[in-house]
């Protein structure tokens, strides 16, 4: 099914995706050279640079034929602007029109973000397409949590750049961040 990451802003959804697709491409590549991959798709870039009514049609479907075909993940991050996109005088089809289908047959994997107030629009605007998603919650991490969640993240920098931390920096940061 599809997932929908909710949570308060500034919270890490994003982050959490960024990393969470950063280790399934990791763990892809070592193990087979993985065919799927993920992509983050926004409504309005999908949209751009169309010049006549049905051209973004025409890509979107193409999309998701190909990532369906592939079994890639499609990630968003606007699902809410996905109902204005598309929208012209001409024609009231959107983005979230044409994705809702392959959703609902779960022909394409789906994964998205979003706060709760955004949730709470989705299902007023089409609580059939909100309730296709399984909802992950995502709470901010307890002033007790933030020093383990910073370690690893020092240690993960380091290792991967030349930099280097102070230990004394991460009460610092911990301070900041609860402010």
């Amino acid at each position: 099914r599809a997932l929908l990451l909710v949570g308060p802003s500034l919270v890490g959804k994003t982050a959490l995706l960024h990393e969470w697709v950063y280790r399934r491409s990791q763990s892809r590549r070592a193990s087979y050279g993985g065919r799927e991959k993920t992509f983050l798709i926004s409504p309005q870039r999908l949209i751009s640079g169309m010049s006549y009514v049905g051209q973004w049609e025409q890509r979107w479907l193409a999309i998701l034929t190909t990532a369906k075909k592939r079994r890639h993940i499609l990630a968003f991050d606007d699902l809410l602007g996905m109902y204005s996109a598309g929208k012209s005088a001409s024609s009231n089809l959107s983005v979230a029109d044409v994705l809702k289908p392959f959703v609902q047959r779960q022909d394409v994997r789906v994964v998205a973000e979003m706060s709760r107030s955004e949730l709470r629009m989705l299902r007023e605007r089409d609580r059939g397409f909100a309730d296709l998603f399984d909802i992950l919650e995502i709470e901010p991490p307890t002033r007790e949590e933030m020093p383990r969640i910073l370690i690893h993240a020092v240690r993960h920098l380091e290792s991967r750049s030349n930099l280097r931390f102070l230990a004394e920096s991460i009460p610092a940061v911990v301070e900041l961040a609860s402010r």
